[in-house]
């Protein structure tokens, strides 16, 4: 499964991550069907750890809400990181989800808070034990200086490839037009920034071949440099 389909899934069956508190657990939430087969979804594993969708939690008008995402489909945890800022107070947290029979006893007791371990036949979640302590306001106060607010209205494009047919030869007219192909990545993480506050929701993902003179592509190296503070690979 290419990591595309993994935030497809994400985006249509729950949008998203909130943090792991009584307060965002999303009590009458429909469930997600099908979580009792041994499948990958990891709308399944959220629904486990009691994670609703972005658009969905009513925010405060001095409260925000950014979450990162890293997520492949082949390269087990898919993560996202999870930044609640209320007023002048912004915690944090580091979420993983696995396919089933996938980084089971060893990963958890390894990497996961002993408290905060969820299962389900279609994947499981838990909240990352951190190997070093994360200073979540001055992230947030450096994702803000390196122009996060920009992103919906400048996101850099996606570098431009034509994909006219080449025409057969003068001397060979009678063969068929060869199809172009364009740069295409088989692996590797999608990576997507959400954003939620009293104003709106939006949502980014990084292209994977940006234009390369795009004026954006400066701010978009300085704010993943920012969210992988928390990369625990």
């Amino acid at each position: 499964m290419k990591g595309g389909a993994v935030i497809a899934a994400v985006v249509v069956c729950a949008t998203g991550v909130v943090p792991i508190s009584a307060q965002s657990r999303g009590e009458g939430a429909a469930p997600v069907p099908a979580c009792d087969r041994p499948f990958y979804q990891i709308s399944c594993a959220m629904q486990a750890a009691g994670i609703t969708a972005l658009r969905q939690v009513v925010l405060g008008k001095d409260d925000r809400e950014i979450r990162y995402w890293m997520t492949s489909g082949y390269f087990f945890p898919d993560e996202v990181l999870i930044l609640r800022q209320r007023g002048d107070s912004v915690t944090g947290r580091l979420v993983y989800f696995w396919a089933p029979g996938m980084l089971e006893q060893a990963f958890a007791q390894s990497r996961c808070r002993e408290q905060e371990q969820w299962s389900t036949p279609a994947g499981g979640a838990c909240v990352a034990r951190l190997t070093s302590p994360i200073y979540w306001r001055a992230m947030v106060r450096d994702l803000d200086e390196a122009g996060l607010s920009m992103v919906p209205f400048a996101p850099v494009r996606t570098k431009w490839c034509d994909r006219t047919p080449i025409p057969p030869p003068p001397d060979d007219p009678d063969r068929l037009p060869i199809d172009r192909l364009c740069p295409m990545r088989f692996d590797g993480f999608d990576e997507v920034i959400e954003v939620k506050s009293a104003t709106g929701y939006w949502r980014y993902q990084f292209p994977d071949f940006p234009a390369p003179m795009d004026i954006g592509l400066q701010r978009d190296k300085a704010l993943r440099e920012i969210f992988r503070r928390t990369n625990q690979r």
